[in-house]
């Protein structure tokens, strides 16, 4: 029987989002030898936990043959940035899972052009919640919980949600 789970898979921003997905591929089984780090800047616990498990951490793009799936998950306003190198790492048949906020496909398309799989997984109902409010500083109407879909907590429209 074949795995469900990619056999290869390139993760390009390893910070807490990028971390987190990142132990939960390997608790649920995912092979670690095929999956590679791409960050500037990674944490000290993100070196190490590539050279525990053998992950290749900043691998040159040409040395990665094949490429199933690839998740974008760097900061939204680093897309511009990032493009270019994401681009090296696409390959035919590759997957790109996009997780950055208020990034369209349309946005995606027109900075990651060889990418023809694309799916697009920020959270919608994802919420930010007001903090309580501090005693005797705000009142009963102001103080009522909210919850507000993240792509609308960044200002942008992202299809899905809608504010109101």
């Amino acid at each position: 029987m074949t795995s469900p789970l990619p056999q290869t898979l390139v993760l390009i921003g390893a910070g807490k989002m990028g971390g987190a997905m990142l132990e939960g591929w390997l608790r649920i089984g995912m092979n670690p030898a095929g999956i590679s780090l791409i960050d500037p800047k990674p944490s000290e616990e993100m070196v190490a936990l590539a050279t525990e498990k053998g992950m290749a951490l900043n691998p040159d793009p040409a040395s990665l043959t094949s490429i199933e799936v690839l998740v974008l998950a760097t900061k939204p306003q680093m897309l511009d940035t990032a493009a270019p190198a994401v681009q090296a790492f696409i390959r035919p048949q590759t997957l790109l899972i996009s997780i950055l906020a208020g990034k369209t496909l349309s946005d995606l398309s027109a900075r990651l052009p060889n990418a023809t799989a694309m799916i697009r997984a920020c959270r919608p109902r994802s919420s930010v919640e007001r903090p309580a409010p501090r005693q005797g500083r705000e009142s009963p109407a102001r103080s009522a919980p909210w919850r507000m879909p993240c792509c609308a907590a960044s200002g942008r429209s992202n299809g899905w949600t809608t504010r109101g």
